[in-house]
């Protein structure tokens, strides 16, 4: 009986670590949608290009999700899960 109450708190911890991954990366988004016309001046290039910029950097962001969940099913999830942690707070950081 304990053994599924360790793995739901796991669950737990992972679900909640994806959605705030997931909130960050819309956050970025929102950001980086808001800041178009600072960027098509500043750069000096057309509003189209920042938004293929904007959408590379969201797949490649959601890409990394997947990835980094298929390493802790591999090397193990305590192991990365410190590193997620830890990478997310830093984030929030920088946004903030």
């Amino acid at each position: 009986m304990e053994g599924n109450v360790v793995n739901s708190k796991m669950g737990w911890m992972a679900l909640i670590l994806v959605t705030l991954s997931s909130f960050i990366i819309a956050l970025d988004s929102t950001f980086m949608n808001v800041a178009i016309s600072n960027l098509v001046l500043d750069l000096n290039t057309t509003v189209s290009f920042i938004q293929i910029i904007i959408t590379v950097y969201a797949l490649t962001m959601a890409s990394l999700m997947l990835l980094g969940g298929k390493m802790q099913d591999v090397m193990g999830r305590k192991k990365l899960s410190f590193g997620v942690l830890l990478s997310t707070v830093l984030e929030l950081q920088l946004q903030l």
